[in-house]
């Protein structure tokens, strides 16, 4: 998983430099040790400097936004007004977290550390603007020395790098989406509402010789390739180019609707590749699942798009499951099939099964709501063990933390759509603070 970039804004008053130049220093130093646990947690920093005045903080922010970054992180090195800083916080849309901490563990009686650690009431006073201006945020509170201070913002952290990635996601859709399927449907305005945005694919050209063979190399080793691997590797290779031409963070396609787009085959294999490689992706033309698998990737590399497919009321469990895509690097084993599919008018694609390994899940889906709104639905639970791997289809056992029944009452009442995502290596604080960044509303089951 690549690195997430941070944009560290601490927060000082101009008058303190003025007023008390002596203790500009310590701050300065405080500030150093937050932006050193940032970066112990895996963060690369974009570092302005201590921020005082609205210009300086406009510019912190221009400059965050030219960098790139997942999220910005403030810091009160002491009090700050809030009117300096909530325009500039408000007017961007990278997601935004707060830091309420102290360089020191305790306050001393003799009132000798009170310049230096007197900045939660500058955190009161920009949250209270920030949330009347209606900017969502969040806040790790505590000190900043401890473990749970440090889980809980690695957690917001990730959540807010998975936010930010929804928030400028580029979708390829390959065909129309599958006629009638509609609960994952939503109108144009609704996906730009949360930052996705979509690009249709045109007709299809040979890829050259040159990227066919080299894939089937890499894919397959030496030897000579059949129809089944040629067909395989010219429709990756199409869909990579695609991908690499647009810069795009996700596809989806609709198998449908490849053969009169002059496609080879089915990039079944690609798009399991694809997700190995943290790509987004979904079936059946779904941009908004394959956003949302893209920015779940971004910081929780061990996702899968995936479908529920049959239950097993008798043991708890049901069936994970799609065509022919899952990500391979979540499975136990791979073994290549190229069985006829009677559902495909295309050569016989091949397929390289296997098992979700076992394991800790969430299943998680973002469903479309009533008035253009969204609902993210996650059901916790583990991957269980087959009594012997599959070596003939994609997919795995789930089996929810409470009965089953309830589970996909809960599921369905709610909105969650046949598409979705299973995550592992995640809690559900995380889905928690990805649909707070994301301003969507969240249901735990």
């Amino acid at each position: 998983m690549a690195e997430m970039k941070l944009g560290f804004l601490p927060l000082y008053l101009a008058f303190y430099k003025e007023a008390v130049p002596s203790c500009l220093a310590a701050a300065e130093a405080f500030a150093g040790r937050i932006a050193g646990l940032l970066r112990s947690v895996g963060a690369e920093t974009v570092e302005p400097g201590v921020c005082c005045t609205r210009e300086e903080i406009s510019a912190a922010v221009a400059a965050f936004e030219g960098a790139g970054v997942d999220a910005i992180v403030t810091l009160h090195l002491a009090y700050s007004p809030s009117l300096e800083a909530v325009g500039p916080l408000t007017a961007t849309r990278l997601p935004l977290v707060v830091l309420d901490t102290t360089p020191d563990a305790s306050y001393l009686a003799d009132h000798s550390t009170l310049m230096a650690n007197h900045g939660i009431h500058g955190v009161q006073d920009l949250c209270n603007l920030l949330l009347r201006a209606g900017r969502r945020f969040s806040i790790v509170a505590g000190y900043w020395e401890t473990r749970q201070f440090r889980s809980e913002l690695l957690t917001r952290l990730h959540a807010a790098r998975s936010a930010s990635r929804l928030a400028r996601c580029r979708v390829g859709r390959i065909g129309r989406p599958f006629e009638g399927m509609g609960d994952f449907l939503t109108d144009g305005e609704s996906l730009t509402s949360l930052g996705i945005e979509t690009v249709e694919f045109g007709k299809a050209e040979p890829p050259s010789e040159e990227r066919v063979n080299a894939f089937i190399a890499e894919q397959f080793g030496p030897g000579e390739a059949d129809a089944v691997k040629l067909a395989c590797a010219r429709a990756a290779i199409t869909v990579r180019e695609f991908l690499e031409e647009n810069k795009l963070d996700a596809f989806s396609f609709n198998f449908q609707d490849l053969a009169g787009l002059g496609f080879p085959g089915v990039p079944f294999l690609e798009a399991s590749l694809a997700m190995a490689r943290g790509i987004g992706y979904a079936g059946e033309g779904d941009v908004l699942t394959a956003a949302f698998v893209a920015a779940l990737l971004a910081s929780r590399p061990r996702t899968t798009f995936t479908e529920m497919f049959c239950p097993d009321w008798t043991r708890g469990l049901v069936y994970l499951s799609h065509m022919g895509e899952i990500n391979h690097a979540l499975l136990d084993g791979v073994a290549w099939s190229a069985a006829p599919n009677p559902f495909i008018p295309l050569p016989t694609p091949l397929v390289g099964c296997g098992t979700l390994t076992a394991g800790p899940v969430i299943l998680a889906d973002l469903a479309p709501a009533a008035k253009g709104e969204f609902t993210l639905i996650a059901i916790r639970g583990e991957m269980v063990a087959p009594e012997k791997p599959d070596t003939a289809r994609v997919g795995g056992y789930f089996r929810p933390s409470i009965p089953l029944p309830e589970a996909l009452r809960r599921y369905s009442m709610n909105g969650g759509t046949h598409h979705l995502a299973a995550v592992y290596d995640t809690s559900e604080p995380f889905f928690e603070q990805f649909a707070a960044f994301t301003g969507v509303r969240a249901i735990l089951i």
